[in-house]
């Protein structure tokens, strides 16, 4: 007889906003990396690169923010973390490569 106390419970699921530093984090990671696949489609030798690097930073820096905040859901601002994280790894192997390349042999 215990199935009727326990069909009778119901899980509450709490509904939680997401962080508006975390929102705005994202939104800035994401138009870092749409900036930075624009200059490579369009292969440009101009990529924005200022306004890449201002974006990632804002993101960065809003993302922790984001992080700090109590009973809000954080997964976008760990998300914007994680892609700026990501663009700047690619600048990296990036310019790496780009060094490992020799023109005369």
């Amino acid at each position: 007889m215990e199935l009727a106390f326990v069909k009778g419970k119901k899980k509450q699921t709490f509904r939680t906003k997401e962080t508006v530093t975390g929102t705005i984090s994202i939104l800035l990671a994401l138009f870092a990396l749409f900036m930075i696949n624009v200059g490579l489609i369009m292969k440009s030798s101009f990529m924005p690169t200022g306004i890449i690097r201002y974006c990632l930073i804002g993101a960065v820096i809003l993302g922790f923010a984001g992080l700090l905040t109590k009973k809000r859901n954080r997964s976008f601002a760990f998300l914007g973390i994680a892609i700026s994280a990501f663009i700047g790894i690619f600048f990296f192997c990036m310019i790496g490569f780009a060094w490992s390349i020799n023109p005369m042999p």
